[in-house]
């Protein structure tokens, strides 16, 4: 912390998101992803603090997930910039529930078992760096699979999954380590003990990915998992969509047509149901410490050291310097970047 002129400029290492699905019309899920709009979305998440992200693929026939991530190691590999900015990408499904709610936005009919070959097809085609497989563990297979990735080092992370609370131990003793996006990827309506929400927030070896936007997650919610997963086991991800950053309006996306509000919230068109996440980690750095009134440290912990730690790499090089507001007595919680310093050098590529 720094004081400059009465107020006080505060430094921090460059922040890791772990699930980025797209930004700005850029979509990580689609087939015209190029050089230039990796470059893009990687570098508009860097000025806004995200210096590290793993680009995430959702359910898609197997064909689509192994081109996809083929194209992302090559494009990466072809510049040293982005292989600094991208320590890996996450495969979320297609090996998740297909029961409608806890299935979410994902397409029904690419929905499918877990084999270690399809998984073997996929890290031969990303050559070697998808870092998190997001699966049900209710799924026939899913034990023999999780005890088999992360054996390798692949961290698997529990979400879309209704598993009842003996599935769900029997998932971490066999590996799991992580919650996909925790308390949402859930149907609407849930049996009040026998449900798959209360044991991943009590596991010890689970640690809690959570969208803090203030759209995806009701502040009971947070506070909750917070106090029962402690500063070390809580982790912010944006899950920001590919409309994210767009002016507000209407919009078309994947075929389906969702209004971007004012406020970053994107939901279904014409209705109050979200249809994805539309705001980054700072959002969530600022709304995680408005709701749990946790300090600095702990808010920025949970989206620098907590998700290096979680899927094994070393601290950020990165520095972002920035301002904190407090709008009271609303209580609200304002962080104003002054400057993003990427391997000590400017935000540009």
């Amino acid at each position: 912390m720094l004081i400059e002129n009465g107020e006080k400029l505060f430094f921090s290492p460059g922040w890791l998101d772990l699930q980025v699905n797209g930004w700005k019309g850029i979509d990580y899920n689609g087939d015209n992803l190029d050089a230039a709009s990796f470059e893009l979305i990687t570098r508009e998440l860097a000025e806004n603090g995200t210096t590290r992200h793993l680009p995430t693929l959702i359910t898609a026939p197997r064909q689509d997930l192994i081109r996809r991530l083929g194209t992302l190691r090559s494009i990466r590999g072809d510049s040293p910039w982005l292989s600094r900015r991208v320590p890996g990408f996450h495969v979320e499904g297609p090996f998740i529930s297909g029961v409608e709610g806890f299935r979410g936005a994902h397409s029904p009919a690419d929905v499918r078992d877990p084999t270690v070959e399809e998984f073997e097809a996929w890290q031969e085609a990303a050559g070697g760096l998808i870092r998190i497989v997001t699966l049900a563990p209710e799924r026939p297979g899913a034990l023999t699979f999780i005890e088999e990735i992360s054996s390798r080092g692949v961290v698997v992370s529990i979400g879309h999954s209704g598993a009842d609370s003996g599935r769900i131990r029997e998932a971490v003793a066999a590996g799991a380590r992580m919650s996909t996006h925790l308390g949402n990827g859930m149907a609407g309506t849930i049996d009040r003990h026998e449900n798959p929400l209360w044991e991943q927030l009590s596991s010890d070896g689970l640690t809690a990915c959570i969208i803090a936007d203030s759209h995806h997650l009701p502040p009971a919610f947070i506070r909750t998992a917070f106090k029962s997963k402690g500063e070390r086991r809580i982790v912010l991800v944006s899950d920001v969509a590919t409309p994210g950053g767009l002016p507000p309006g209407r919009r078309s996306w994947a075929g389906i047509d969702v209004d971007v509000s004012e406020d970053g919230r994107i939901s279904l068109a014409g209705t109050p149901y979200l249809a994805g996440a539309g705001l980054l980690q700072k959002r969530g750095i600022e709304f995680l410490m408005e709701v749990t009134g946790c300090t600095l440290d702990a808010a920025l912990a949970a989206a620098t050291v907590n998700p290096a730690a979680l899927i094994g790499i070393g601290d950020s090089e990165d520095v972002v310097s920035f301002r904190i507001k407090h709008d009271n007595p609303a209580g609200r919680v304002s962080i104003e970047i002054e400057e993003v310093r990427l391997d000590g050098a400017s935000s540009q590529p």
